[in-house]
């Protein structure tokens, strides 16, 4: 006789075909994560160098209000002048990866010299300026002190809109500075 009956204990436990699903879906999960994250980074880039072009153009716009003298910094004599036709910011789609802060020397609201280069992030460029007269190569902001009167192309009166690319995720955003020397961030998703 026995005393004790042995019983089967069946302990519940995973198949296989659930550890491949279960681990199917995080695999999921973790690429999804890393290509928002991605995508994310490139529009983040993006948004700091509109920014940034912003802050660059308001910046001339101080120069020009406070009447800052220039300082060539790649002259040999490091004297300053007074620039007669302001500050400015210029970018040209020739050279997308970059724009410069300019001054104008002579009041003829022709760029004399660049004041400081400012790369733009990787794979972040300047894709299109556009001013009222339509798309243009080239476009230049100029304040000419004391007010700071705006020149945008040379005249008086005008828009431009500068958009940056991220050449990844194929997003815009826009910067634009009408005739009152106002500027603006347009963000495009």
């Amino acid at each position: 006789m026995k005393i004790f009956q042995e019983k089967e204990i069946s302990q519940p436990a995973f198949t296989l075909v659930e550890i491949i699903i279960v681990i199917g879906i995080f695999v999921g999960l973790v690429s999804a994560t890393i290509a928002n994250y991605r995508t994310g980074s490139h529009q983040s880039q993006l948004r700091l160098a509109a920014q940034e072009l912003a802050t660059n153009i308001r910046l001339a716009q101080s120069y020009a209000i406070g009447s800052k003298d220039f300082v060539d910094p790649n002259g040999s004599d490091h004297t300053s002048q007074s620039p007669q036709g302001g500050w400015g910011v210029y970018a040209s789609l020739d050279n997308p990866n970059y724009y410069q802060i300019v001054v104008d020397l002579d009041n003829d609201h022709v760029v004399d010299k660049s004041f400081r280069q400012i790369n733009l992030p990787n794979n972040v460029v300047i894709d299109q300026i556009e001013d009222n007269s339509g798309t243009v190569n080239a476009g230049i902001v100029f304040f000419k002190p004391p007010e700071p009167q705006t020149f945008i192309n040379g005249q008086a009166g005008n828009q431009i809109t500068f958009t940056l690319k991220d050449q990844v995720g194929a997003t815009t955003s826009q910067v634009i500075v009408n005739f009152f020397g106002l500027v603006e961030v347009k963000q495009n998703e």
